[in-house]
């Protein structure tokens, strides 16, 4: 528990309070919350424990704090339906139907991530979810404070749209730094990130 909720504790415990429903309802809250990140403390590339999964904070991002695993998940398509658009993904649906279960939702705010492809093409448009994956963009911008995951990691963003609308390749990025393609029905690690509001 960290320091700043045990001194909120202690400061209503000590105040003289009639209404001790509600003290001990403001308590109650406080302890619930005691795991949730303090952002005050934690820097740009810092790694951070919370909910079961390890974390490191990347920057300030969509009026929060966004973060990603440090430790990618096991190899994954993207979609078995070969199909490179965020959207319809497998993985967008495993992360916002079960991985969010790990995680308080209402600590997180929804990002809409740009779904445009590597050649400019924007016909998929943007997506919102809780949790996601990263951009190329986001990796850009990020770079210097991302993790260092072992293997090939997906992104969101798809390298074209072909002329019927859809494609088949997305952008997958290495440990060493390196940007390239894959089939979406294709194996790869999936690190899901999100955006956490700034206090608890």
């Amino acid at each position: 528990m960290n320091a700043n909720i045990l001194t909120k504790i202690k400061n209503l415990c000590d105040k003289d309070d009639k209404n001790s429903a509600a003290t001990l309802a403001e308590i109650k809250k406080l302890v619930k919350n005691a795991d949730y990140p303090d952002f005050s403390t934690i820097k740009d590339g810092d790694h951070f424990e919370y909910r079961g999964h390890e974390w490191v904070r990347l920057g300030r991002e969509g009026g929060g704090i966004l973060c990603v695993v440090a430790k990618e998940s096991k190899d994954t398509p993207f979609n078995p339906d070969n199909d490179n658009d965020w959207r319809k993904s497998a993985i967008r649906k495993a992360l916002n139907t079960q991985f969010i279960k790990t995680l308080d939702e209402d600590k997180l705010i929804p990002y809409a991530s740009d779904l445009v492809a590597d050649n400019g093409d924007d016909r998929y448009g943007k997506c919102e979810d809780k949790v996601f994956i990263l951009s190329c963009d986001l990796i850009r911008k990020y770079r210097k404070v991302l993790p260092k995951w072992k293997n090939w990691v997906w992104t969101l963003t798809p390298w074209y749209i072909n002329d019927s609308g859809d494609g088949y390749c997305v952008r997958i990025f290495n440990p060493s730094g390196e940007l390239n393609d894959y089939y979406a029905s294709g194996s790869n690690g999936v690190a899901p990130a999100c955006i956490f509001i700034e206090e608890s």
